[in-house]
């Protein structure tokens, strides 16, 4: 087969493909013309803003003073809305704020099922050590950082029977 013979090939130039883009970077269809309907919307914008402009028109002072005093009530109260829909989701989330104690029976509901919803960090604490001890402090102050967290505690012996005082994994062996 030769290599330079040309072969028919049905182009529909209107339809949006990559193969199309490709034919029109290199000149062989075409631009597609632009879309009406991106045409309609800065039509539209156009006339949106010409009608802004023209609004203080054939206006005396006190039309003035009126249309001024109303479009700062609308901004107002478009920030206003907008604000309070941010305070809403801001305090939806946070939910928690502290370090909730758990015992064993609660451990499933508490730990395991609220771990669909939210982020649940648990602490397995061991009194009787000086560094679970003080990540139980810094929780405490994380709890109250990241209040949209679940930050829970439950004395280790309590949770696991015969929990080792350290457990460290690498390689999921101990």
């Amino acid at each position: 087969m030769d290599p330079n013979m040309k072969i028919p090939v049905e182009v529909n130039p209107d339809e949006d493909t990559e193969w199309n883009d490709i034919l029109r970077a290199h000149g062989v269809i075409p631009e597609k013309p632009p879309s009406p309907s991106a045409q309609l919307e800065e039509a539209l914008e156009d006339a949106v803003r010409k009608q802004h402009e023209n609004r203080l028109e054939n206006k005396d002072l006190d039309e003035h003073r009126q249309l001024e005093d109303q479009e700062d009530e609308e901004f107002l109260n478009f920030y206003k809305q907008k604000r309070l829909n941010e305070l809403k989701e801001l305090t939806a989330k946070k939910k928690f704020g502290l370090v909730l104690p758990v015992s064993k029976s609660e451990y499933e509901d508490e730990v395991t099922k609220a771990s669909k919803d939210t982020y649940v960090v648990v602490h397995l604490s061991l009194q009787s050590s000086l560094q679970s001890r003080l990540l139980g402090s810094l929780m405490t102050q994380l709890a109250i950082k990241f209040p949209e967290l679940k930050f829970c505690d439950i004395p280790a012996q309590r949770c696991i029977e015969n929990y080792p005082e350290s457990v460290t994994y690498r390689a999921s062996t101990r």
